[in-house]
């Protein structure tokens, strides 16, 4: 058999990783690590194990193929001492997929964004409840330097900045005077641009900033 070397794979490999990942020995040193914190609230693990469901006569809509994860931990605080037992059914492993109410489930090995994203002109944060994007605007007809994307809008970040510190606090942290002129030392020029955005803003008076900043109290 010809051998290429390029095509020769680890032993673990994307085709049988799951079964190393999802096995009873790999889930109790996970669950055993999660647990870590217990000492500072008075909880002793004193066993986990993994061990066989009874197959029970059901219909193909209600049949999962599963084991049983028992935790058992003692509770100790000024009362005295008491046992604790956590039992979780747990989808198991079968040929590479789980078999879950009559169904095969293909396991899905899913990519996650980090937290926070850093790139040449953008920073994007991304939370379970909420994602927002600040970019900074490079052309030459751009409005404003800096633009974030909050609650699906898109608008100055200045607004934002001016929402949450006020027109007085915004002034203090940019160093402006109250005709909003620029009365602080160098400063690099990205603050410069935002500074800039910040004085667009301020004078604009178009702009109730009063409503503004309860607006964006509420939003927050």
């Amino acid at each position: 058999m010809l051998d290429v070397p390029s095509y020769n794979l680890k032993d673990i490999n994307v085709f049988n990783f799951r079964n190393h990942e999802w096995n009873e020995e790999r889930i109790i040193e996970t669950v055993s690590s999660m647990l870590a914190c217990r000492i500072q609230y008075g909880l002793r693990v004193k066993a986990i194990s993994i061990k066989n469901k009874e197959d029970k006569d059901l219909s193909e809509i209600k049949r999962t193929k599963s084991k049983i994860l028992d935790i058992e931990l003692t509770y100790t605080n000024d009362d005295g001492t008491e046992d604790i037992n956590i039992s979780y059914d747990i989808p198991w492993l079968i040929n590479n997929h789980f078999y879950v109410g009559g169904n095969w489930k293909v396991c899905i090995f899913q990519l996650f964004d980090k937290p926070v994203i850093k790139r040449k002109n953008l920073i994007k944060i991304r939370t379970n409840i909420q994602s927002i994007m600040l970019e900074q605007k490079t052309s030459t007809r751009r409005k404003y330097n800096y633009q974030i994307s909050l609650f699906g809008k898109k608008f100055p970040f200045a607004r934002l900045v001016i929402s949450f510190l006020g027109v007085d606090g915004t002034r203090e942290r940019f160093n402006l005077n109250e005709d909003n002129e620029y009365t602080g030392g160098t400063i690099s020029p990205q603050l410069d641009e935002l500074t800039k955005d910040v004085q667009k803003i301020l004078n604009d008076q178009t702009i109730d900033f009063y409503h503004l900043r309860k607006h964006q109290s509420l939003a927050l």
